[in-house]
C-alpha cells in the first residue's frame, strides 16, 4: 500500500499540507465546543457557507447572525476572518443577513416581534434602514438648525381658590 505524499513547504510563512486526498492551507481555529484547535480548509468554508444559508432559510427562530455561530461553536472574529478569506462565505454572509433582516422586518409588521427592539437594530441587517436613519437624523438637524427653539415655562402652583361653585351632593 502506498503512503500519501505529505510535504511541508518550509520557504513560505503559511505552510501547505499536500496529500493524495486534498490540498489545503494549514490554518487552525479554536472549536468552542471542544476548546481544541482544528484545521480549516477551503472545502470546509464552502460547505459551511451552504449550511449557513440552509439553516437561515429553514430555521424561523434564527433572528441574528450569531445564532448560527453559536450553533457551530464559532466566534465572530473567526467567522469574519474566514469571510475576508473566502468570497463564497462572504456572499453567504450577505445573503443570510438579508434573510434575517427580512424575517425580522416581517415579524415586526405582523406584530410577532417587538417593533421597538427590531427598529433599533434593523440597520445591521439592511442598508435601506441605514439610509432611512440618516435621513431622519438630517431632518432633526434641519429642524434644530432652522432657528426653532424650545422654550420651557415653569408655572407656579396657585393656592386653591373657591372661585368655582362646587356641586352639592344630595
Amino acid at each position: 500500500m502506498k503512503k500519501p505524499n505529505n510535504s511541508l513547504d518550509k520557504n513560505k510563512r503559511t505552510s501547505k499540507v499536500t496529500n493524495s486526498i486534498s490540498t489545503f492551507k494549514k490554518e487552525m481555529y479554536l472549536d468552542l465546543f471542544t476548546l481544541r484547535e482544528r484545521p480549516v480548509s477551503d472545502d470546509y468554508l464552502f460547505k459551511l457557507a451552504l449550511e449557513w444559508i440552509t439553516v437561515a432559510l429553514n430555521d424561523e427562530t434564527m433572528l441574528t447572525l450569531d445564532d448560527f455561530l453559536i450553533l457551530k461553536g464559532l466566534s465572530r472574529k473567526t467567522m469574519m476572518s474566514w469571510c475576508r478569506r473566502c468570497d463564497v462565505l462572504m456572499e453567504a454572509h450577505n445573503h443570510v443577513t438579508m434573510i434575517i433582516g427580512n424575517r425580522r422586518e416581517k415579524g415586526m409588521l405582523t406584530k410577532k416581534l417587538d417593533s421597538t427592539g427590531v427598529l433599533r437594530s434593523m440597520h445591521m441587517y439592511d442598508d435601506r434602514w441605514v439610509k432611512a436613519d440618516e435621513w431622519r437624523a438630517s431632518l432633526s438637524t434641519k429642524i434644530l438648525g432652522a432657528g426653532n427653539t424650545v422654550t420651557i415655562v415653569e408655572m407656579e402652583k396657585f393656592a386653591d381658590a373657591d372661585l368655582l361653585e362646587t356641586k352639592k351632593e344630595d
